[in-house]
This record gives C-alpha cells, sequence and structure tokens, in this order.
C-alpha cells in the first residue's frame, strides 16, 4: 500500500462559514492573503482570525469557530473574527470544526483519501450492456432491507437479483416490469425495494449482491465482474451510529451542515452507500466543488468509476488554480490509476502536484509526487 498523507491543521483561530443569507462579504484582516476589498461570501469559506464579516439589513451568516462553538450573526453590522465572538457561541461536539473545514479541497470524510492500493482492483465495467451495481455495493448497512439500485441496460429482457451469504435468493424480473425511472444523483437508475418474500439480512454478517441482465431469450445473463460485498453491522454498533445521528439532529446547525455531519459519521464506518445519500442531499441544496470531490472519493472508494470521474471532470470546469482543483485532479489520476490507464493518471498526478506545489500545500504536492511514481512504475518498460 502506497500512503498519501494529508496536511496537518494549523493552530491559528479560523471558522467555516456554513450558512449565508443574503449579500454576506468577507474583509480580510491582512492584505498578505489577497486583495483587501470585501469579496462574496461562501459556502464552507474559511474565515480567519481579524477578518470581518460585512452583513446589510436583512443579512445573515452562521459560522463554527475551530474551537467548536457555532455563532450566528445578523444584520446590519460588520462583524470581526475574534476568540471573544467565538467563545460567545454555542459549544458543539469535538471535532465539528474539522470535520466541515474543507482542507486541501476536500472533505475530511474518508480515511486515507490520499490512498492508491498496491494493487489495482477492478471497478465498473465500461461496457453498458453489463448492468452496474449502485446501491448498497461494497458498504456497510445499517438496515435489514435495503433498497437495490443499478443501471439500467438497454433492450434487457430481464434481470436476476443474486443474494449470497446466510439468507441467499436469487429471483428474476421481467424487465419490463422493473423501475427504471427513478434517479441517483442525475442519473436515471433501476429501484428494487427488498423483495418481500425474503428474510432479514442478519446483523453482523457479511452477503454479496449481484445484478445480471439478458438481451433477449438466447442471449446469456450477463454481471459486473465481481459482485458487491454488503456487511451488515451487528446490532449494539449500528445502535451506537443511531445515537450519533440522533444527536446530531438536536445541535443548532442548519440543515446543509447536518447532512454533511452525517456523512461524516456513515463513511467513518464504512457506511458509504449512506454517505452518498447524505452528500447528494447537502448538494441538493448548494452544490460545492468541495463536497463534489468528497463524494467522489466515495464513489472510487466502492469501485464507481464513471460517476466519480464525472463529479471530478465538473470540478475541474469551473475551478482553476484552486486546491479544489488539485484534489480533482488528484482523484481523476486516481480513477485513471485504478482502469490501470498509467500514462494518464501519472499525467493527472502531475497536474495535482504542481498545483498543490504552487499553493504551498507541501505535504499534498509530495502525496501526488507518489502518485507519479506509482503509475509510471506500472507503466510498460
Amino acid at each position: 500500500m502506497l500512503l498519501l498523507s494529508g496536511a496537518a491543521a494549523s493552530e491559528e483561530l479560523t471558522a467555516v462559514l456554513t450558512q449565508v443569507q443574503g449579500n454576506v462579504t468577507i474583509a480580510e484582516a491582512t492584505v498578505t492573503r489577497g486583495t483587501s476589498e470585501p469579496r462574496r461570501a461562501q459556502f464552507l469559506q474559511i474565515v480567519r482570525s481579524g477578518d470581518a464579516v460585512n452583513l446589510p439589513a436583512g443579512a445573515g451568516a452562521g459560522f463554527v469557530c475551530s474551537t467548536d462553538r457555532w455563532v450566528e450573526i445578523n444584520g446590519n453590522k460588520n462583524q470581526r473574527l475574534t476568540e471573544d465572538l467565538c467563545r460567545s457561541g454555542k459549544p458543539l461536539p469535538l471535532g465539528t470544526y474539522r470535520k466541515l473545514s474543507p482542507g486541501a479541497g476536500r472533505l475530511r470524510s474518508i480515511k486515507n483519501a490520499l490512498v492508491l492500493e498496491g494493487d489495482t482492483r477492478n471497478g465498473d465495467d465500461e461496457d453498458f450492456g453489463v448492468p452496474i451495481l449502485l446501491s448498497p455495493r461494497n458498504t456497510a448497512i445499517l438496515e435489514a432491507r435495503p433498497t437495490i439500485l443499478w443501471t439500467p441496460v438497454s433492450e434487457a429482457t430481464d434481470y436476476e437479483i443474486d443474494l449470497t451469504g446466510p439468507k441467499p435468493f436469487k429471483i428474476r424480473l421481467d424487465a419490463s416490469g422493473v423501475d427504471c425511472t427513478a434517479t441517483w444523483g442525475d442519473a436515471t437508475v433501476c429501484k428494487l425495494p427488498y423483495p418481500d418474500k425474503e428474510p432479514d439480512l442478519p446483523p453482523g454478517t457479511i452477503s454479496f449482491l449481484t445484478i445480471h441482465a439478458r438481451r433477449g431469450i438466447a442471449a446469456p445473463l450477463r454481471e459486473e465482474a465481481q459482485p458487491g460485498r454488503l456487511n451488515r453491522l451487528p446490532a449494539d454498533k449500528a445502535e451506537e451510529i443511531r445515537l450519533q445521528l440522533e444527536r446530531l439532529g438536536n445541535l443548532p446547525l442548519d440543515e446543509q451542515s447536518r447532512q454533511l455531519l452525517a456523512a461524516d459519521i456513515y463513511a467513518q464506518e464504512g457506511l458509504f452507500a449512506d454517505a452518498v445519500t447524505s452528500y447528494r442531499r447537502a448538494l441538493a441544496t448548494r452544490d460545492t466543488p468541495e463536497v463534489r470531490v468528497t463524494l467522489g472519493d466515495i464513489l472510487l472508494k466502492i469501485g464507481l468509476l464513471r460517476p466519480a470521474a464525472r463529479l471530478y471532470q465538473g470540478v475541474l470546469d469551473g475551478n482553476p488554480g484552486t486546491a479544489v482543483t488539485a484534489a480533482a485532479e488528484f482523484g481523476i489520476g486516481s480513477v485513471e490509476y485504478v482502469r490501470r490507464s498509467f500514462e494518464h493518471a501519472e499525467c493527472h498526478f502531475r497536474k495535482a502536484r504542481d498545483l498543490y506545489a504552487a499553493l504551498g500545500l507541501k505535504e499534498e504536492a509530495v502525496a501526488a509526487e507518489r502518485g507519479v511514481g506509482a503509475a509510471e512504475g506500472k507503466r510498460p518498460k
């Protein structure tokens, strides 16, 4: 395994904007970080000690201080970020700021986000005649009866759902009777509630789920190269996570911040299907490039290469020269690495390295350079 580690957090007093209403602007305290002219406030923007939050009448802002305090202010005023202001806020659980503040262009929900496996693994198949399992896929699960989502196959006559494990089943579905009008992000997908006649997935067990498709009566069933791995959490662990989510609902935060924090809880526990849902809900409220990159990281983690690459590419199309651009370049490099397209992977890792270096993100630049070396080492001699 090749480890690509992230940068350490600064001890400087900062805050992350999680709520912006109206024409809120930020005036930096010093000109060493750029222009002194006020700039429009952005969701997940980092505000530093001494910066002024300018609120006209009717505007409002909320932010989480690096001291894990929630502060909410309303116009008509100019309010500087100070230790006293943060101290006056409402206390939040330890680590809330770290989970909401972007680091080097992405949120920190995925453990070891900058890690390349020594041996590449297969992701979603590029053959559009093969149904791709979307959810639940290579994930832990809380619920005993998860809804099943997959990509539709053009001209499919039937689908077969095959679960192996302690409670196996195999069912054949006439394609004309399958609901393939559901949405999953920006894609239209097939959806099947967990079959009524089948027993619950037992707690603390592992199962494998495969989707097959057939085009025509005489055609063979086709499937992905590898089934999706489902790990139903033990009952005590599932209850612990549900209590965390219940406590999260009582925090004095806006709904989008709650979705991001819920996604972090899910991702840290390997509940990637639930994390994807929470990140998509957050993006539906406000589209943010750092959240897109993080969602791409999760999709890459579970082997969904095409949707991950689309997210990364969408970020590259609109955020030139920033840390989130570097993160997206690294993400696409990782996708190409898994696809064994090592020349393309090397190119994207180089772009990420150069951007990180220009931005002064030394550890991330070193991580990207390791990616360059890993891709070079896989290329034919």
